[in-house]
């Protein structure tokens, strides 16, 4: 992994498109913080997630305000009961997150980002550590080390 954080937006993508890009086994054995759905932050809470989480059987701590679950189920949440539809923030990490996203950080595509990440953002992203993060609604916003991810999603 790089030590540069790598920012971005592609109109064309969205959350279920980029990782869409990414080869089948790619995302094996990954962790998905998923820390916004359709706008609406500390996911924890929301009576739309953890019951079909739960439901579901999955695997699902909580990291602060928001939902750590395996990648293979965040595939079912988006193909088999229509999650991430707009709007909506994931972060993709090798490991359980140390810490949930903080509040000042925001991905999803309403926000613009500029040419330099937000301050913070990498640190916090090393602390968890994740490897990428992927916010959407118009267009993808994205955020990575990862040299192979930032080109599949520019």
């Amino acid at each position: 992994m790089a030590e540069i954080l790598q920012i971005g937006w592609n109109p064309m993508l969205d959350i279920p498109s980029a990782l869409g890009r990414l080869a089948g086994d790619q995302l094996f054995g990954w962790f998905v913080l998923v820390s916004m759905i359709d706008s609406t932050p500390n996911v924890r809470h929301l009576s739309s997630l953890v019951p079909l989480l739960e439901e579901l059987g999955a695997f699902h701590p909580d990291v602060d305000d928001d939902v750590v679950i395996e990648a293979p189920i965040l595939r079912s949440l988006i193909d088999d009961h229509d999650f991430l539809t707009g709007f909506d923030e994931i972060w993709l990490c090798d490991e359980i997150p140390r810490s949930g996203k903080p509040g000042e950080f925001r991905l999803t595509s309403d926000t613009r980002l500029g040419p330099e990440p937000p301050r913070g953002l990498a640190e916090w992203m090393l602390h968890a550590p994740s490897r990428a993060g992927l916010g959407d609604g118009d267009g993808l916003n994205f955020a990575t080390f990862d040299d192979q991810l930032a080109a599949c999603w520019r």
